[in-house]
Parts: C-alpha cells; structure tokens; sequence
C-alpha cells in the first residue's frame, strides 16, 4: 500500500499573531512582494518514505503524472520506464 500526499507553501506567509513579554509589543517586517509558491508531495509505504518531489509552482494533472511516471513508478519497481 502506497499513500501520496501534497502539500503546498508560500513563501511570504506570514504569522498575524505573536507573543511578546508582558508590556512588550511583538514586532517584525512583512514581506511587500508576493512569495514564491513551493509544493511538496511524496510518496509513503509500509516501510516508510518511498519517493518525494519539491518543486516551484502548484500541482496539476500533468505535474502529478510526471511525479507518478519520473518519481513513484522507478521506486515500486526497478527497472521500469514509463
């Protein structure tokens, strides 16, 4: 059995919230421009990770297939070539 999954980030996701000392404010700088958008998605069997893939950008259809084809499919069985 085989489990995929995915997740995503930007990279200028920033907290709304912080703590601070009592009579401190908590302040920090938030980033003007918008971030790059990183996904992660990865593959895990009984044993433990099989395969993962970081890359730029969201996931689609034809980013999933190539996972599947490039990443997963090499890993389950050696040899094969999609």
């Amino acid at each position: 059995m085989i489990f995929i999954d995915e997740a995503g980030v930007n990279l200028a996701m920033t907290r709304l919230y912080a703590r601070a000392l009592r009579d401190y404010k908590a302040t920090a700088t938030q980033p003007s421009a918008r971030g790059k958008s990183i996904t992660m998605v990865g593959a895990l069997g009984l044993k433990g990770v099989v395969t993962a893939l970081i890359y730029t950008g969201g996931t689609d259809g034809l980013t999933f297939k190539t996972f599947v084809e490039q990443a997963l499919l090499p890993q389950l069985w050696p040899g094969v070539r999609a």
